[in-house]
């Protein structure tokens, strides 16, 4: 039986072990790879779009406490704001293609969805061919 996301995300809080978990979204046809290889020039085809309980846990820690996150000028991030991951990659803008610390291509997306704005933020991992979600965050788009 597959894993439900809630249910991976409930496991990926609960387990305080360091024994990685991974929640595995789908694997990127050549059409899903078109949009990423104009803008970075790297062929995704084949990758894995993948999910850790390192990243579920460093999302909630750092962007789902929303009196901190308004000093940020975002709003909490909460559960059902995972299903949106998808909608995210596959619909939002690729914002900008940068490079994590430890040199590995990262794929900044952005939407917005009714009242508010996401940024979704994946890791291109070569050697496993997954991209993975590093964080995610929210903000309410604002009234002009």
């Amino acid at each position: 039986m597959k894993t439900t996301l809630f249910d991976f995300i409930d496991s990926a809080l609960a387990d305080k072990t360091n024994a990685k978990l991974v929640f595995e979204f789908y694997e990127l046809n050549a059409e899903q790879a078109v949009p990423i290889l104009e803008l970075s020039g790297i062929d995704l085809t084949g990758y894995r779009r993948v999910l850790d309980n390192f990243a579920v846990r460093h999302i909630f820690k750092n962007h789902a406490n929303h009196k901190t996150e308004s000093l940020r000028g975002q709003i909490g991030v909460v559960v059902e704001d995972f299903l949106l991951i998808e909608r995210v990659v596959e619909t939002g803008k690729v914002v900008s293609i940068e490079v994590s610390k430890i040199g590995n291509t990262m794929i900044v997306y952005k939407l917005e969805l009714e009242a508010f704005r996401f940024f979704f933020v994946e890791e291109v991992r070569v050697r496993r061919k997954e991209l993975a979600v590093l964080t995610f965050y929210k903000q309410k788009i604002r009234k002009r």
